[in-house]
């Protein structure tokens, strides 16, 4: 449709080859609007290369500045890493050894406090209702063999054995005499374990305290050392980077010039774009879209008549002057050249 229309004379155009002809040029002008802008970014670009070279300078001078703060604190930090470590290490030891101490220290006082226990569940459990009721012969062989563990006195052992075996009401004086000498054993044994333990007692709470005091110190201390672990891993992250960083700037300043010849050759590029545009497709289709049909040829006068003479082939110059006197068509390589630039 568009050699068509393109092809006729702007006078002879119909309502629909006139059409495309504004819409061809509708969109030729926004194809040259775009190139301009092209060739505007492009000046843009090569107009501010020296305020580029001087900002790649810059950041590459702030680049090699940090490098120097960044390593320092990467060494503050390794520093800070070592003593966090070593008060961790210190600390650990500090309560493995409260630890033990406190093992040991209570070792003693502990067995006594189960000693105790015993004795109490022993007097309260089995000799109390056996002394209270009367036993069978097994409820006072147990208690037996608890008075032979806690130590009770051996000869009182074999005279209380009967005196338990025997319901209370058959009990003589003696036996009276016997179970209250075991009641004072009881009572003896329970009153010393309970000396021994209050005498133990304080040395006991201040184990328990020192052990809990070491074992809080030692967690702050690992919390501490991961911390600093952390920060040590963070600042050297962060010098690789800066170093990386670093690089980067150098090599931009390093490749200035090139990045400039790239810049020009693309403005170049774009403005030879341009100017193609115009010479080739544009001015075709100008010099298509306002052509008009030509002015017919000036009638020539009549001649006087010679006499006839003999008739002689017509010249290849008469003919061909008679062809250029036909209207000339538009030539399809300037309609192909339009074309391409629309599709």
């Amino acid at each position: 449709m568009l050699d068509t229309s393109l092809g006729a004379y702007k006078d002879t155009r119909l309502a629909l080859q006139t059409e495309v002809v504004d819409m061809t040029s509708a969109a030729l002008g926004a194809v040259e609007k775009a190139l301009l802008q092209d060739v505007k970014n492009a000046e843009a670009k090569t107009a501010n290369v020296y305020q580029d070279k001087a900002a790649r300078g810059k950041e590459a001078a702030s680049a090699t500045a940090v490098i120097s703060k960044l390593q320092a604190a990467v060494t503050a930090k390794q520093a800070a890493n070592s003593a966090a470590s070593a008060a961790n290490q210190e600390a650990c030891e500090k309560m493995t050894e409260v630890q033990a101490a406190q093992k040991t220290g209570d070792k003693e006082v502990n067995a006594a406090m189960i000693k105790k226990e015993k004795i109490e569940k022993t007097f309260q459990d089995l000799y109390t209702p056996i002394k209270t009721s009367g036993g069978d012969k097994a409820a006072v062989k147990s208690v037996l063999a608890a008075g032979k563990d806690f130590g009770f006195d051996a000869s009182l052992m074999v005279s209380v054995s009967a005196s338990l075996a025997k319901a209370p009401d058959a009990r003589t004086t003696f036996d009276t005499m016997t179970l209250k000498a075991m009641d004072d054993e009881f009572e003896k044994h329970m009153g010393a374990l309970k000396t021994e333990i209050e005498a133990a007692l304080p040395g006991k709470d201040a184990r328990e305290k020192a052990a809990v005091a070491a074992t809080e110190k030692q967690v702050a201390a690992g919390q501490a050392c991961a911390k600093a672990l952390l920060e040590m891993k963070e600042a050297q992250k962060a010098a690789k980077d800066g170093e990386k960083a670093e690089a980067a700037a150098v090599t931009s300043v390093q490749s200035w010039l090139a990045d400039c010849r790239v810049l020009f050759e693309s403005l170049d590029d774009t403005k030879g774009a341009l100017e193609d545009f115009r010479e080739g497709a544009m001015k075709s289709f100008s010099e298509l879209k306002d052509k008009e049909t030509p002015p017919p040829e000036p009638e020539e006068p009549e001649e006087p008549e010679e006499p006839e003479a003999a008739e002689a082939p017509e010249e290849p110059a008469v003919a061909e002057a008679a062809e250029a006197a036909e209207p000339p068509a538009a030539e399809p390589p300037a309609v192909e050249r339009v074309a391409a630039e629309v599709n």
